[in-house]
């Protein structure tokens, strides 16, 4: 049985996938923050996988039991998301388009603050970071809006 160290009173973690050495890759995540963000929380990590490994999976609870995403979390509860793939990383976003920076402003700054105003006027801060006034993407701008559509 692979380690999984426990989580802190108040969190979470959902493993999203392990290694061969037998540890894991996974999110610490505050429950609270997560409850104030949705109705579903189960529902939430589930979501949170596909944001993050860019495919459809399923939750799973810390005894390997199919998750029905209905209740609530478990205090310092592992859950993990698991996806049909042999590997899990892919089709997990581009880390070279997101580590991109450039100081020259393009089409894409008008792309920002129009992302930045929707997001504002929607949620009025970043579901992310919960940070007033920002909001993250989690879909690189290269990519372009059919990735979202």
């Amino acid at each position: 049985m692979p380690f999984r160290p426990t989580p802190p009173p108040g969190f979470l973690h959902l493993i999203l996938f392990g290694y061969e050495d037998r540890s894991h890759f996974y999110l610490e995540i505050p429950i609270a923050i997560v409850r104030l963000l949705c109705l579903k929380p189960l529902n939430y990590l589930r979501f949170l996988g596909w944001c993050v490994l860019g495919v459809e999976g399923t939750l799973f609870d810390g005894a390997g039991n199919e998750n029905p995403l209905v209740g609530d979390f478990i205090d310092q509860g592992i859950y993990e998301y698991r996806v049909a793939s042999k590997n899990p990383l892919a089709h997990v976003i581009d880390l070279a388009v997101i580590k991109q920076r450039t100081k020259i402003e393009t089409e894409t700054t008008r792309t920002r603050e129009d992302f930045h105003s929707k997001v504002c006027e929607r949620d009025g801060y970043c579901v992310w970071s919960g940070v007033g006034g920002i909001g993250m993407h989690i879909i690189p701008y290269a990519w372009g809006d059919e990735v979202c559509s």
